[in-house]
């Protein structure tokens, strides 16, 4: 299990919202719940130092960082 992490990942953000829809929807199918997804770990200088494949992942909690606005 993940705990922490920082994404800018617009399609991450869309499966995220999908998976956590308290409002639910009886139509949907649960084959978009679960997705294959590879995870990189970056070094001090931003550049890939591992990465994992994890299969039939799980968004099971999701907060997103609110936009900043510029300070006047």
């Amino acid at each position: 299990m993940l705990e922490q992490g920082l994404t800018q990942d617009p399609v991450f953000e869309a499966w995220a919202n999908l998976v956590n829809n308290v409002e639910g929807d009886a139509a949907m199918s649960l084959k978009n719940f679960r997705k294959n997804i590879v995870l990189n770990v970056l070094n001090m200088q931003a550049q890939v130092a591992n990465s994992y494949k994890i299969f039939r992942a799980w968004v099971s909690d999701y907060q997103a960082v609110p936009e900043s606005t510029p300070t006047r």
